[in-house]
């Protein structure tokens, strides 16, 4: 998946991801987007906090122009992190919404059905109800304490990797530092999705490292050397996964059967923690709760 996102444009590396888990794992590849949707929350819920507490006591700061064209906005790291809070709070109040609400996901099926044939609301009730199954963990205090201990672990070593190349390159600051570049570096390309974050990443980070003393040319060295060695093994990695298991690019974006399992199966029974769609124009029995 972090492959494909590298190599193919508008994030599709996320579908990629959510094929080669239904094929390998013989779950509902819809189920898979819905893990990917909580996997990609927990990163803001990471990032977010991560960069505001260090940039507040971290004792300096930077700008970074983000967006595009007319859209552009300068914004500092606390401006960053309060625009990235927004974007990712709501993005978690909707997953925790369809998660709690049946409610919600009725509404929900209800805007999607009315926007489309008749013939085609069958296979949308059930795609709907997979994804739904991919929201699970949200109901469960334990599995959401994993999760974001796991998200921390993960984003921490990330931040050692930097830390242990800027060394190489001659920049010594200190270990809160490279945090707080982790943090700003992957939450801006996170909004400007451009090919595998090239061009955001570089500004950041060298903005960043030159903020906190480092000079321009180690910088922008610093900030190359570092995308490159985050970039390179991971495409080579993923590709030579894909060629191990038989799989091209077609295969991984493919769209069609996402509500299936692998090879067309149907996928299993629904995680009895998630409540299923109750389309609107249909009445449940009490009993049936």
């Amino acid at each position: 998946g972090m492959m494909a996102n590298n190599l193919i444009p508008a994030r599709a590396g996320e579908l990629a991801r959510a094929y080669v888990l239904g094929q390998r794992e013989r779950i509902s590849k819809t189920t898979s987007l819905g893990t990917i949707a909580v996997d990609r929350i927990f990163d803001g819920v990471t990032l977010v906090p991560m960069m505001l507490i260090v940039a507040a006591f971290a004792g300096r700061d930077t700008s970074f122009d983000v967006g595009a064209g007319s859209w552009t906005v300068s914004l500092n790291f606390a401006g960053l992190g309060a625009a990235m809070a927004v974007l990712f709070g709501i993005g978690m109040a909707i997953l925790f919404y369809l998660a709690f609400s049946e409610r919600g996901r009725a509404q929900t099926h209800a805007l999607v059905t009315f926007f489309l044939p008749a013939r085609l609301e069958p296979k949308i009730e059930r795609l709907l109800n997979s994804f739904y199954d991919g929201l699970h963990a949200l109901r469960s205090p334990v599995d959401l304490g994993v999760a974001w201990a796991m998200s921390l672990v993960s984003w921490m070593l990330e931040a050692t990797m930097y830390y242990m190349v800027a060394r190489a390159f001659g920049i010594h600051e200190g270990y809160h530092v490279f945090l707080l570049l982790t943090a700003a570096a992957n939450l801006a390309i996170a909004i400007v999705a451009s090919q595998g974050g090239v061009g955001p990443f570089e500004i950041v980070v060298s903005k960043t490292v030159v903020a906190f003393g480092a000079g321009k040319g180690a910088a922008s060295a610093y900030a190359l050397g570092l995308h490159a060695l985050l970039l390179f093994p991971i495409i080579a990695i993923g590709l030579y996964l894909i060629w191990s298991m038989k799989l091209t690019f077609g295969d991984m974006l493919k769209s069609s059967d996402l509500g299936n399992g692998a090879d067309g199966e149907e996928p299993p029974a629904a995680d009895a923690r998630t409540p299923r769609i109750v389309p609107p124009h249909v009445t449940k029995e009490p009993a049936a709760e």
